[in-house]
């Protein structure tokens, strides 16, 4: 009944991932005083699962009542999507859209969940919902970074798309919150971050290749996904921290093979394979290599430790040498894969 349409402008498949808040750089006290050691069990209880490959519809409206908008699909089929919690988009202007004003036959380009319930008529949760379309551009594809690149010129080069996307965005590119009042700018794209960006060419290639010169970034929804070790055991569960993902330090650190001990007086939690050690103080967002902690380097999240267990982003593990990417709805953090939670 469904399609999926993958790659190219009109494609978005991707994860949605968003803010777990954290200590330092978002709020975490509402997770204090759990009964779990870790984060883990707070995570699985407070946090739905990270959504993987969500389906894209290019739609015609039939109605809206009540936060669901119900539309009609390619195929002719109904689909009642609910709308609480989705971006709802002019896509021309990026600017906020009123449901309530679309009008009946009006086109609207939308990214839901895959599961969509066998009822008559289906229904499912929409992630966005872009309006004002129009023939002569494509409307804004809703995509996570799955691995982020800093170019010498400033600008950023984004994989997107289960690394079937490669998106480079200009230093000087308009880069705006949605719904937020934060200043955002190239530099607050990391790996887990949910934006969307307009473009209209892709080279033909694997990975396709295209440049974007606007991007919003919206506020970032919560998510979870568990940690698997290379062998395809759990490991534990990681999270999203103001659209940065977030894994606990000590084991992906040691499943990596990095020892690993803590300096009390600091507040700092040291890892090192080799020579050059990694400098972690908890409640800042400035990360350094080597025994120079002057400088450093931000990620996006101050680093938090909650009831024992400390937490860090996870492109932490790229400054060290490791590979981050994602592939087929799953991220690779060196010889870990992180998936989404199954329900």
């Amino acid at each position: 009944m469904m399609k999926r349409t993958m790659g190219g402008v009109l494609a978005a498949a991707m994860m949605m991932m968003s803010a777990l808040p954290a200590a330092g750089a978002v709020d975490v006290s509402h997770l204090n005083g759990t009964s779990s050691s870790t984060l883990t069990q707070a995570a699985a209880d407070m946090l739905p699962s990270l959504s993987v490959a969500p389906m894209t519809e290019l739609a015609t409206v039939v109605s809206y009542e009540n936060g669901d908008l119900t539309v009609k699909t390619a195929d002719g089929d109904e689909l009642v999507l609910h709308t609480e919690n989705a971006i709802v988009m002019d896509t021309q202007t990026a600017a906020a859209a009123d449901l309530s004003a679309l009008k009946a036959g009006e086109s609207v380009y939308v990214y839901h969940d895959e599961a969509v319930t066998m009822s008559l008529p289906a229904q499912t949760t929409a992630y966005a919902v872009l309006t004002n379309l129009t023939d002569k551009h494509a409307p804004a594809s809703l995509l996570t970074a799955e691995a982020v690149q800093k170019n010498d010129d400033g600008s950023v080069t984004v994989t997107c798309q289960s690394g079937a996307l490669h998106l480079t965005i200009a230093k000087d590119a308009s880069v705006q919150p949605f719904m937020t009042r934060n200043i955002v700018t190239v530099d607050d794209i990391h790996v887990g971050t949910r934006f969307l960006a307009w473009f209209d060419v892709a080279a033909a290639s694997y990975p396709a290749q295209a440049a974007a010169d606007r991007v919003v970034i919206p506020g970032q929804e919560d998510s979870r996904f568990l940690i698997f070790s290379k062998d395809g055991s759990q490991l534990t569960e990681g999270c999203v921290a103001d659209g940065v993902a977030m894994v606990p330090v000590r084991k992906v650190a040691e499943n990596l093979g990095y020892k690993v001990s803590w300096d009390g007086k600091t507040n700092t939690v040291i890892l090192k394979k080799g020579e050059t050690p990694i400098n972690v103080q908890l409640g800042v967002d400035r990360y350094h290599t080597g025994n120079d902690r002057t400088g450093g380097v931000s990620l996006g999240a101050a680093s938090y430790e909650i009831n024992g267990t400390s937490w860090v982003p996870a492109e932490l593990f790229q400054l060290a040498g490791e590979t981050i990417s994602f592939s087929n709805g799953s991220l690779t953090l060196g010889s870990l894969m992180l998936t989404a939670v199954a329900e």
